[in-house]
């Protein structure tokens, strides 16, 4: 029997093929489905960041989060798939790696390389096991693209694939692209990938590319997490790194006194020297006054330099109050006004001379506090004070050697500094009166 031409156990057969080939079609969709209906348990993300800071647990590769699971490692690495999740991968009509390869290397192509990056960019973390593949490609521009849309992801896996891929990266000068796209991260999305990133991280330049990226992300509440995760006894030199180097890149006043609040609070001397440098960087007024607390509760003989060169280095202007405070303490018995004078000295700024003017004059003849405040008076050297010296030199002339280190900090300033303030006639004679009043009594 012929329908068309054509014997009916012909049709026969193609009519099973036909059905066959749709059941495959439909199994296939399926399973893409519930492949990305729920994310696989590597993609699921932690807790929010501004209500709780994870730290991974030690141990596992370096780079990055440490713990692993079946499908990714803690620092990002993405394993080979199985055959299934390849099968929903290419069920889900997301470009494949072969697709940009080709694109990226024929302009011409449609659709474009920005097109399929797009789609990935759209797909979230769904597409992250194909930009994973994409990171190891032999094509560094492709690399670098995968990278990018990482960031414009934005997520926390996004995230802790790319801290993997710069810890793997072979290339000096991809690996800096990868950190560059890092450190610009600004999705806060991103933050718990961030903080476990900075565990057991050894790499300073992967480290600083963290902290420049979780800086901007801190506030008052999860910088106190990230300080509790800090202050645990088993946290690891690395953490405690790079915990001091995000805090330093902070310029919220929020953070400030976070960072002050736990400064109030701790006695771990150790806790402290990694924090103390950050503290001066910061060096707003409540800052730098809990680090002088700090010291007047756990300061020794061993520790001082450390709190001295620190604070020695504050440059903002609004510590000066804090310094002041800590001069004014008739019953310190600690060496802190000390540390508070060196600090005074290094800003040298006209409200810090006004505080050391007038602490020396009113500290006993020939104490050591009064000796140690005029030899400070004689080591600023910022040219923006100039005025206020000079104006302060000319008013104490019945106190000689409160007079003399007002002299010796004007001539720091240079004489070029002097005549280009006050013109060449005059000039000169303030620095001829004032290396006449330096010279050796007869």
């Amino acid at each position: 029997m012929r329908f068309l031409g054509v014997r009916a156990w012909v049709w026969g057969v193609c009519g099973v093929a036909a059905l066959i080939s749709v059941g495959v079609v439909l199994k296939h969709r399926r399973a893409a489905r519930r492949a990305f209906a729920t994310p696989p348990a590597f993609l699921v993300r932690a807790p929010s960041f501004s209500s709780q800071i994870r730290v991974a647990p030690k141990g596992g590769k370096k780079a990055g989060v440490t713990s692993a699971t079946r499908e990714t490692s803690s620092s990002g690495h993405v394993a080979e798939l199985s055959p299934e999740a390849e099968a929903a991968l290419l069920a889900s009509g997301l470009p494949t790696v072969r697709e940009l390869q080709l694109a990226l290397l024929d302009r011409s192509a449609s659709p474009s390389l920005q097109t399929l990056l797009a789609r990935l960019k759209e797909a979230g973390n769904e597409a992250l096991p194909i930009l994973g593949q994409a990171l190891k490609s032999d094509s560094r521009d492709l690399r670098l693209r995968a990278a990018t849309t990482l960031s414009d992801i934005g997520t926390s896996e996004a995230a802790r694939l790319l801290i993997g891929a710069i810890g793997e990266e072979t290339e000096s000068a991809v690996r800096q692209r990868f950190e560059s796209v890092l450190a610009a991260w600004s999705d806060p999305r991103g933050a718990e990938a961030l903080v476990d990133g900075l565990q057991n991280c050894d790499d300073p330049r992967l480290r600083d590319a963290i902290a420049s990226a979780l800086a901007p992300m801190l506030n008052a509440e999860n910088t106190g997490a990230l300080l509790q995760q800090f202050n645990r006894p088993n946290a690891d030199a690395n953490f405690r790194r790079g915990v001091a180097a995000t805090l330093a890149r902070a310029r919220s006043e929020a953070v400030g006194l976070a960072l002050a609040t736990y400064l109030d609070s701790v006695a771990d001397d150790t806790a402290i020297r990694y924090l103390g440098e950050t503290a001066a960087e910061i060096g707003d007024h409540a800052v730098v006054a809990a680090l002088l607390n700090a010291y007047r509760r756990v300061g020794t003989d061993e520790n001082f330099d450390y709190f001295l060169n620190a604070l020695g280095n504050v440059t903002n202007p609004a510590a000066v109050s804090a310094f002041a405070e800590a001069l004014g303490r008739p019953d310190d018995q600690t060496d802190t006004w000390r540390i508070a004078a060196v600090g005074l000295s290094g800003m040298g700024t006209p409200e810090a001379v006004d505080v050391l003017v007038k602490e020396a004059r009113n500290a006993q003849e020939d104490s050591e506090r009064r000796k140690a405040l005029v030899g400070e008076l004689s080591r600023i050297r910022n040219p923006d004070s100039l005025d206020r010296l000079v104006n302060d030199y000319v008013a104490v002339q019945t106190d000689t050697a409160i007079a003399r280190a007002l002299a010796q900090a004007i001539l720091n300033i240079g004489e070029e500094a002097i005549l280009k303030q006050y013109g060449e006639t005059r000039g000169q004679e303030y620095i001829n009166k004032l290396k006449q009043s330096l010279e050796p009594e007869k």
